[in-house]
């Protein structure tokens, strides 16, 4: 039996966020079986840094927009598209044809376009028959291990991006998205995501020649969507399944079996494939399935189950001899997901958190207090100025929220000092904000809540002659968002 732990940070008086951190899980091999015919189902789910669409009908040769309001940077989301085929005896939940299929004039599969920081649109195409629902999840993960940013590729080139992470590669997850920098074009996407063959044009870009040092990207010769690529590197936590590398023969379908158990809406699953030949390395060329010429090439998976997944390679396939499957199971349900409460002096309030262990494991959790009752008292120099005069500041507000955070954070600091001036900037200009410091004492930076951590490091990377130079002469720099702040020092 394994013992599931989450621990839950409260932040008392202000902002909170539950953060939940998960371990579970066992490993083994089996020849198993069908999928159900019935799945249970997830509803909608939204807090402040992930959301999931839940199943969704889509007709065939239809596109949904689907609103996931997150907000900050799209840049920084992860990304995951499961398809459900409905029909008894089917594929069930399966990534078959993800990214788009064509086989003998038929198209099939779907994938995901014009990523924002509020919408996002699911695309099934128009013969298909894998995906009659589709499910959407899409969350703010830590910082990357490496990340390239975007990388300009031209049509039929390969690109050999370095990274240099060392150790294990297979201790890595690899992520991919594709930018159609056309106007009016489908943005961030994943459309022909391994590839596609489709009239004689080739379509998409895929990533292979995965190693601890480097990575290739293949763009294909026709391809119209990924005028811009990103490769994002993590190095997650040990997944609660491991299948390790499984070989498997052309044409054939392996039944693995992870016996997790659990609501199987909770696992975030992901699979590898290898070309040992010393071809093209750890790859995800061919992805969901390629077909040219009546010939069939690439992996992908389908019939999860709570015990077993089905991996199927392709009859002509020669990237896929040994497959690799993981699953990581988020299943410690916490409602509310997200508290918050704007206290004034002396006030409290009461909230019923509710905890539900929806897994075969005890579940061992604690709560956290991360502020609680106190009393406030100011640093230096705002304390030595006290009686020196009014302190002058300057607020950097292009990312923050101006309709709560801000405003509290200014309420909070006029209840014990009030003697104070504040201006403020969006300016991300050096010289600009340069000058506007020029007489203030105190540089404040709130929380910028609609921004991602990769436009904060560059932003803070620009400031950072005129920033030591301001701290240098006596100024002060104040800097309350948790998550960016750290790119400021």
């Amino acid at each position: 039996m394994h013992e599931r732990r989450a621990r839950i940070l409260i932040a008392v008086g202000g902002l909170a966020l539950v953060a939940l951190l998960l371990v579970a899980g066992s490993a083994v091999a089996s020849n198993s079986a069908a999928p159900p015919d019935v799945y249970p189902e997830v509803a909608p789910l939204q807090d402040t840094t992930s959301w999931s669409s839940g199943w969704v009908d889509i007709a065939p040769g239809s596109a949904i927009t689907l609103t996931h309001n997150l907000g900050g940077d799209p840049d920084d989301y992860a990304i995951e598209l499961w398809f459900r085929d409905t029909d008894p005896g089917g594929l069930g939940i399966s990534t078959q044809g993800i990214g788009g299929l064509e086989a003998g004039g038929n198209f099939l599969g779907g994938h995901w376009q014009n990523l924002t920081d509020t919408t996002i649109q699911v695309v099934r195409l128009r013969d298909d028959t894998f995906a009659d629902q589709v499910w959407v999840r899409i969350w703010i993960p830590d910082p990357p291990a490496w990340d390239s940013e975007w990388v300009d590729i031209a049509p039929g080139t390969f690109q050999t991006l370095t990274h240099n992470l060392g150790g294990n590669a297979d201790d890595y997850i690899v992520g991919l998205t594709f930018k159609d920098t056309t106007p009016g074009g489908i943005r961030i996407n994943s459309r022909c995501y391994g590839g596609m063959e489709a009239s004689g044009q080739l379509l998409g870009a895929a990533w292979q020649n995965f190693t601890d040092t480097t990575v290739g990207i293949w763009r294909y010769p026709n391809d119209g969507w990924a005028d811009q690529v990103r490769v994002r590197i993590f190095m997650p936590d040990p997944p609660d399944w491991d299948s390790g590398w499984v070989d498997i023969g052309v044409g054939t379908v392996e039944t693995l079996t992870h016996n997790l158990g659990g609501n199987l809406n909770h696992y975030i699953v992901r699979g590898w494939q290898k070309d040992t030949d010393n071809g093209i390395g750890i790859n995800h060329r061919f992805l969901g399935g390629f077909e040219a010429g009546g010939s069939f090439f690439g992996s992908s998976w389908s019939r999860l189950s709570d015990e077993t997944i089905n991996v199927l390679r392709r009859a002509d396939d020669w990237v896929a001899d040994q497959v690799r499957m993981r699953i990581w199971v988020k299943e410690v349900a916490v409602e509310p997901s997200f508290l918050s409460a704007t206290l004034g002096v002396g006030q409290q309030v009461t909230t019923t958190l509710t905890i539900n262990n929806t897994g075969t494991d005890p579940l061992t959790f604690e709560l956290t207090e991360v502020s609680g009752p106190y009393t406030p008292t100011l640093a230096s120099p705002l304390q030595l100025r006290a009686g020196s005069g009014t302190t002058h500041v300057l607020a950097w507000t292009a990312y923050a929220d101006l309709t709560r955070e801000y405003p509290n954070t200014i309420a909070a600091i006029s209840q014990f000092y009030p003697d104070f001036t504040i201006a403020e900037t969006t300016t991300t200009d050096p010289t600009v904000l340069e000058t506007a410091l020029a007489d203030k004492d105190l540089f404040l930076v709130p929380e910028q809540e609609y921004a991602g951590s990769s436009t904060i490091r560059n932003i803070a990377t620009t400031w950072a002659g005129v920033l030591d130079a301001f701290a240098r002469r006596g100024g002060t720099i104040v800097v309350t968002d948790l998550s960016n702040g750290v790119a400021f020092f």
